[in-house]
């Protein structure tokens, strides 16, 4: 006997196996518990939610291999919000890359996110005046599109770097970049007083 039973309600019942709950955790909301299973309400947002977290988990594989059957509307629904997912990332805290034009487009239009958009160009749009958590909250609500979560430094686009809004990854690099902007300006400085000096000799 398996260790699920997948419903076509897109409610997954553990038989057995701390391991296997505690997967099932990160995807899906645990609902009931009892001596002999618990059982877990699957969402697009919870689902989403999991993918955040847990990019080291296959979930569609994890019920394939612990499952008899996965009804055929979990298992189509499950695929297309994958497919979803990716389509808007967040590169940093204000700055979101679309997967496209259109896509871009429709957001841009939606009256819950004029007054926080500052700035577009190319796929990025940049925000101001709002949280994390209200950016990915409002996205799977009003657009029911989920918000991927991808900060790390390796991440961020070339063309996001070279926008003149660009704000550094931390305050240690944007030091960096001042101190450096700052010797730049002193040499610069030092060779026009060189020059001023050799023309006064002259004179």
């Amino acid at each position: 006997m398996k260790s699920l039973i997948v419903l076509p309600n897109f409610q997954i019942i553990v038989l057995k196996g701390e391991e296997l709950k505690s997967i099932i955790k990160i995807f899906a909301d645990s609902i009931t518990i009892n001596s002999q299973s618990e059982t877990f309400s699957l969402t697009a947002n919870s689902f989403w939610r999991g993918l955040n977290k847990a990019t080291k988990f296959d979930f569609i594989s994890v019920l394939i291999d612990n499952c008899e059957q996965i009804p055929n509307n979990v298992l189509e629904e499950l695929e297309n919000w994958e497919i979803k997912f990716g389509d808007i990332t967040l590169l940093k805290e204000n700055c979101l890359q679309i997967s496209s034009e259109s896509l871009k487009e429709e957001i841009l239009k939606h009256n819950v996110f004029s007054k926080y958009v500052y700035s577009y160009h190319d796929k990025l749009i940049f925000f101001k005046d709002i949280s994390l958590t209200e950016i990915v909250d409002i996205f799977e609500k009003e657009l029911n599109y989920p918000v991927k979560l991808n900060r790390s430094k390796e991440s961020i686009a070339p063309e996001v770097k070279r926008a003149s809004y660009y704000e550094c990854e931390d305050d240690e690099e944007e030091k960096s970049i001042q101190q450096r902007q700052l010797d730049l300006y002193s040499e610069i400085h030092h060779l026009l007083f060189k020059n001023i000096m050799k023309i006064y000799e002259r004179i």
